[in-house]
């Protein structure tokens, strides 16, 4: 029997939600400031995509930057990782401002136009990564912008000018490359 046929997908590497908090303790918000990676990208009444949201590290501060007017969709494959962000935004002034959206792990199953669209720490996780772009990219209204991130050690240089490639693919240009401890990251902006 020929091998490929035998073969099954590989499962989906994710961080456990029952270690969610070490996605948001105090170093990492100290080597990771929210608000200074997002506050150049988000302005007042956008609507942002946080793709791996987990629970919640980023989108609590994208949701504040995007103020009163703005959205931010916080998506994760897990539903336990989007639980726990409802729970800590559960009574706050970002409570509205945050819809939840558990994706598949095969599509993203919502289609709101977005102004920005970020994954930080996560695509080394995706099995079909270029699938997943281009899903996001479609979403993007003309002048918007995709920001990735992630670990130096999770994603290697080549793998991540591969993924930059899929977004350049998708009609964007290269904005900006933010740089970030142990870090690769690139901006892409919308024509």
């Amino acid at each position: 029997m020929n091998d490929d046929r035998m073969k099954q997908p590989e499962p989906l590497r994710m961080h456990p939600v029952d270690r969610a908090g070490s996605l948001d303790w105090g170093i990492r918000r100290w080597l990771y400031d929210p608000a200074k990676i997002l506050s150049p990208w988000i302005r007042d009444g956008m609507t942002v995509a946080d793709f791996g949201c987990g629970p919640g590290f980023f989108a609590r501060t994208a949701a504040e930057l995007a103020g009163p007017n703005g959205a931010v969709i916080a998506v994760d494959i897990q539903e336990g990782m989007l639980a726990l962000l409802r729970q800590r935004i559960t009574g706050t002034p970002i409570e509205k401002r945050i819809r939840t959206h558990r994706c598949g792990p095969d599509h993203l199953g919502f289609t709101d136009p977005l102004d920005l669209v970020y994954s930080f720490y996560v695509m080394h996780e995706v099995p079909d990564q270029e699938r997943v772009v281009h899903e996001l990219c479609e979403l993007i209204k003309p002048g918007g912008s995709i920001f990735l991130m992630d670990f130096t050690v999770t994603m290697s240089r080549s793998s991540f000018e591969a993924l930059e490639g899929f977004v350049l693919k998708e009609g964007f240009r290269t904005f900006a490359r933010p740089r970030q401890f142990l870090s690769r990251a690139v901006v892409c902006r919308k024509a």
